[in-house]
């Protein structure tokens, strides 16, 4: 029961992580607004004494802006005041700048489409009286809404075309605004070492104009950078602490709140908890105290995770309840999905399962609207648990296969997104081969262009020798032999061009074959892919199949110690079964993890000299307790010489796989002989039994690369034939053999080999 606590609880902290990030970084992708030194008392001072309508529309939207990222009632009253004034004495210049600030509070608030509209407006107003710098101002905030909706290509767009107008008119401010943006954006889609280039740009600008307040911002996300991608917490909380303090200095409490959560976060990873939950409290009161919905809404959804990892479930379920009826106000269906099922884990872990359920569905039902697939996955997990609970199996083993499903769906769709990237390659490459016969082609047809004006003016030419021979008749015999001279030379101009007209033919046809090449390169590694698909199925055959059958053993064994009274005979027989499953799960999972790393190529052999015996010594007394369980006697002969060069830990492993092996399948009473030999430079391990033995078909598969082949043993015992695969590919490694005798009913013997000494 606790082990499973911890679990959830532990999901709980990962889901809380995720939704942090997310976040911060959509606070980060707000785009900088320039600080007004006046206060709104100096503002309305001067609105009193302003005459000239244009004064008095300005400084109506300076008090906006003012309060904009403050108090959204008081920003909205004075855009509208202005906008009024600037409509009713028809001043467009004053209507497009208020509404593209207006349209600033309408995102703060989460009201997209609304924003959108509002500064298509403004768009439209700059673009008739062209003014550069306020398209590109509408531009960056038509970029922040798209950013705001996940679609990076869209905010791309129209932040590259900010950019352009900023660097035409040289505006450094406009230029570190796009740069940090720009960072925001990579960061998101993963591209960690860009974003970080992208913050150092605007960085650098924002010293030299000494935009303090800008500042604070640049350092608050190069801190996530650093935090998130490249594991440097103290590097992170140093960026962040800088922020809250210009952040404090400049008596910004929405950006000091924002830095606040941020520096809990880094505190978080750097293991200080409790001063990180202080932390969370201070940025909760200052978020309380100017108002911001979103930043509540995070906030209490932070608290409620950090009540739910202490156990203290009334606190949490308070702060989520007011996190939720924060995002149902505003519409943010993801984060009101995250709401549901982190109150559905409360309930779950205090036994209210049918509360508990009714949330993860109304979680389920939002996850599936908006197409959540790893949340889907998760939901219908925790939804088999609760009704496995309420002893309604049959709904039970419904949302197991749903979530079998969608955990399926998920491989093929990212197997569909390899094969699509491939034949985007390929298109992309056929494209290019297209582009290259074009340009040719046309190489050739100028040429041809060329030979016709030449040829043309040849007429021509020899047109006006004619004429000139019949004035000039006696110059006939000169004029002849001089026009004779010029045709050889035009003959072998022509010559000279069939020739390569020829090369290219040749030229085409050697393309075409390299083609042919391409294509047949590409149709190997399709079978690649299919052979790869085919061997990972196998593998979840093998999880899927073996592993759960001991956990399921395990799962009745538990559910019988809790339910029924048994001697205390009985209890020591289950534990024993137990020990047994767990025992066969955890050497499944090594020989899987092992067998991982071999097949993405991470397994690295670390090679040094070691001592044999010492090895075997430790591997056979670590199975005594095993064959005891069968009364089978294991015998090490060890040599007197046993040094040699391995991987400690890989032929721990082989050795390990054998033995387990060879109990596997001698009987009761059996004896198992492990003895070490040296031969020429080579080390010689033989692993013998007298069991069942096997017959040369079951060797040949037993040696077939990728067929994993298993038997049951003589109790019964199963396996995944991961075991003898893999100590295949580790003494392959070694430079070594493994070699395999064996007869029925007599019994086998396993032998490796591996070197003594450093191969040159």
């Amino acid at each position: 029961m606790n082990n499973n606590l911890n679990g959830k609880l532990e999901s709980i902290k990962e889901l809380f992580m995720k939704a942090f990030f997310v976040f911060i970084l959509f606070f980060c992708a707000s785009f900088i607004v320039a600080q007004n030194d006046d206060s709104p008392s100096v503002l309305l001072k001067k609105l009193s004494n302003a005459k000239e309508d244009t004064v008095i529309t300005d400084l109506y939207n300076q008090l906006g802006q003012y309060y904009y990222e403050v108090k959204y009632d008081s920003a909205y009253y004075y855009f509208n005041k202005g906008l009024s004034i600037a409509r009713k004495k028809n001043i467009q210049s004053e209507i497009a700048y208020l509404l593209t600030s207006k349209a600033r509070v309408i995102i703060y608030e989460g009201n997209y489409n609304d924003a959108i509209d509002t500064l298509k407006k403004a768009m439209v107003i700059f673009k008739q009286n062209n003014l550069a710098r306020a398209i590109a101002t509408v531009n960056t905030s038509i970029g922040v809404v798209f950013y705001n909706k996940s679609q990076y290509d869209s905010c791309k767009y129209y932040w590259n075309k900010s950019l352009n107008i900023y660097k035409s008119l040289n505006d450094s401010s406009g230029l570190a605004t796009i740069y940090s943006n720009m960072g925001v954006v990579n960061y998101v889609q993963g591209n960690a070492e860009v974003a970080l280039d992208n913050y150092l740009k605007s960085l650098e600008i924002r010293k030299k104009i000494k935009s303090t307040n800008a500042l604070a911002s640049l350092y608050m996300k190069i801190a996530l950078i650093y935090q998130n991608f490249f594991q440097d917490n103290l590097k992170s909380y140093q960026y962040v602490s800088e922020a809250v303090q210009i952040y404090r200095n400049e008596n910004n409490k929405l950006g000091e709140t924002k830095a606040l959560i941020n520096k809990a976060n880094t505190l978080d990873h750097l293991d200080s908890t409790q001063r990180a939950f202080e932390i969370y409290l201070q940025a909760l009161e200052s978020a309380e105290e100017i108002g911001n919905k979103r930043l509540l809404a995070t906030l209490y959804s932070v608290l409620g995770d950090k009540y739910t990892i202490r156990r203290q479930y009334k606190l949490a379920l308070d702060y989520l309840y007011k996190s939720l009826n924060y995002n149902e106000e505003m519409g943010q269906i993801r984060e009101l999905a995250k709401n549901y099922n982190r109150i559905g884990v409360i309930f779950h872990e205090l036994a209210d399962y049918n509360t508990a359920l009714s949330y993860y569905q109304k979680s389920l039902e939002l996850a599936d609207k908006l197409n959540l697939h790893d949340e889907k996955q998760a939901l219908y997990y925790s939804m088999s648990q609760v009704t496995a609970k309420m002893n309604n199996y049959k709904k039970a083993y419904e949302y197991y296969q749903n979530y079998v499903t969608e955990k399926d769906s998920m491989s093929r769709r990212e197997n569909k997104q390899i094969l699509a990237e491939m034949e985007a390659k390929y298109t992309n490459q056929q494209n290019q081969q297209k582009i290259e016969y074009l340009e040719k082609e046309k190489e050739n047809k100028d040429e041809q262009l060329r030979k016709s004006i030449i040829i043309r003016n040849l007429l021509i030419g020899m047109a006006l020798l004619v004429l000139a021979v019949a004035l000039l008749f006696f110059k006939r015999f000169r004029d002849k032999t001089q026009i004779n001279n010029e045709l050889r030379q035009r003959n072998q101009q022509f010559a000279s061009a069939n020739e390569k007209i020829q090369q290219n033919v040749s030229n085409i046809q050697e393309f075409n074959k390299l083609l042919m090449e391409k294509n047949e390169v590409i149709q190997k590694q399709n079978a690649d892919i299919t052979e790869s698909n085919r061997t990972k199925d196998r593998i979840f055959s093998i999880i899927g199949h073996d592993l759960r059958s001991p956990m399921s053993s395990i799962q009745t064994s538990l559910l019988l110690l809790q339910t029924k009274d048994f001697s205390a005979e009985k209890i020591a027989h289950i534990y024993q079964l137990m020990n047994s499953d767990l025992k066969s799960s955890l050497d499944l999972l090594e020989n899987l993890l092992v067998w991982a790393k071999n097949q993405e190529g991470k397994m690295k052999l670390i090679k040094e000299e070691h001592s044999f015996n010492a090895v075997a010594d430790k591997i056979v007394k670590s199975l005594d307790s095993v064959a005891q369980n069968k009364n089978i006697e294991i015998d090490y002969i060890p040599t007197e010489n046993d040094t040699a060069y391995f991987d400690k830990s890989m032929i721990s492993s082989v050795l390990r796989n054998l033995l387990v092996n060879a109990l596997k399948f001698t009987k009761q009473g059996g004896t198992i002989r492990v003895k070490a030999t040296l031969q020429d430079d080579m080390l010689k391990v033989a692993v013998e039994d007298n069991g069942i033995g096997m017959d040369q078909t079951i060797i040949d598969k037993i040696k077939q690369k990728g067929n994993y082949y298993t038997q049951p043993g003589t109790n019964k015992e199963r396996g995944s034939g991961l075991g003898l695969s893999i100590c295949f590919d580790i003494i392959e490694m070694h430079n070594g053999t493994l070699e395999i005798e064996s007869q029925l009913d007599k019994g086998s013997v396993f032998t490796f080999s591996i070197p003594i000494k450093p191969k040159e």
